[in-house]
């Protein structure tokens, strides 16, 4: 297993700065898979700049819907004086903005971010503080356990078998290291696990990433 720290504070610094911005008349035709991006690797890099990624607003939680056809963003900020979903659909071989109905809008942040309230009322985790997770196509959950004491956390893990989810496993001292273990992240195939830490030595929170080979 390969694990890799990175700050969290580059991040943002990153995921803000851009000097281009579309508007919806001049939206550029997006062929590529990743929005006309490289494949993502280990390292931060400005994703879809003037795109998702602006100079003038902030945007966060970017996500992708499992099969890679959906992407959503919050954006706020200028003009935008309450965070503002975004939506965009792969569709045709080509990416383009998806007009969400004001009505559907929890429906839609429901779908790229479920609450863990349908998790929660399964059977080994009711009595679980699960405060966030992440699942991959097998159907194993990866999420993390709020310290009430304290405000920290840790991750465990459950699997599906034969239609059941097994006793939660806590994640080994690897994953589970420093403070506030938070927003886990696994690859659909179960590759890589990405999740936020705090770290002795660095002055902010850190994003982690794990690595099976």
């Amino acid at each position: 297993m390969n694990r890799i720290c990175i700050s969290i504070v580059l991040l943002l610094s990153i995921i803000s700065m851009s000097g281009i911005s579309y508007s919806q008349d001049k939206f550029p035709v997006l062929e590529d898979r990743y929005l006309g991006q490289k494949p993502p690797g280990i390292m931060p890099v400005l994703f879809a700049p003037g795109i998702v990624s602006t100079e003038e607003h902030l945007e966060s939680e970017v996500l992708f819907l499992p099969d890679m056809k959906e992407l959503s963003f919050t954006r706020s900020g200028g003009k935008y004086k309450e965070p503002t979903l975004f939506v965009m659909q792969y569709k045709n071989k080509k990416w383009s903005r998806k007009s969400i109905p004001s009505t559907d809008i929890n429906k839609y942040k429901e779908r790229f971010s479920p609450s863990v309230s349908e998790m929660k009322s399964l059977e080994p985790f009711k009595d679980i503080p699960v405060v966030g997770f992440s699942v991959s196509s097998k159907g194993t959950y990866y999420f993390y356990v709020l310290d009430l004491n304290d405000g920290s956390g840790h991750m465990s893990y459950s699997r599906l078998i034969d239609g059941k989810y097994e006793k939660p496993q806590k994640m080994s001292k690897a994953i589970n290291k420093g403070k506030y273990i938070a927003h886990p992240f696994i690859a659909p195939d179960e590759s890589y696990l990405m999740w936020d830490a705090e770290k002795e030595g660095l002055d902010s929170t850190c994003k982690c990433i794990s690595q099976w080979s």
